[in-house]
């Protein structure tokens, strides 16, 4: 089950990364990007245009792909994305923390069997100043 955790946080971490680079790329533009998929201009963005701009680029997404997609990205529920949803999702989340408790393992890695007794037995916590966390 730990695997599963640092494997999902990892993902995470690194969609959250692509996302900032994306954001801060002097072409990036996101009524642009949406305008490439939203190839009718309707104002939204259908199950349709998503397999067809996938298939263009090389992922051939199943129906069941496309509707966890949907369903991911679609705050209003029904069943398209608005552009305001677009933009949501393209834009990286910034935490803002201050005087966090910051929790190290001593080096032992955490989803790893060990032993609870001496040195080992109480992880190491040192508390940090302002960060920004993205």
């Amino acid at each position: 089950m730990t695997n599963f955790f640092e494997r999902e946080i990892t993902t995470h971490i690194k969609i959250e990364l692509l996302k900032r680079a994306l954001q801060t790329s002097p072409d990036w533009n996101a009524r642009a990007a949406f305008n490439l998929i939203d190839s009718q201009r309707q104002g939204y963005i259908s199950h349709p245009q998503i397999y067809a701009f996938l298939f263009s680029n090389g992922v051939d997404a199943t129906d069941e792909e496309l509707i966890a997609i949907i369903r991911r990205i679609d705050s209003s529920g029904n069943g398209t994305l608005e552009f305001s949803e677009f933009v949501a999702v393209t834009e990286p989340i910034v935490l803002k923390m201050q005087n966090i408790v910051h929790v190290e393992d001593q080096g032992i890695h955490i989803g790893a069997k060990r032993s609870l007794e001496g040195e080992y037995s109480q992880p190491f916590v040192k508390k940090t100043g302002p960060k920004e966390v993205v």
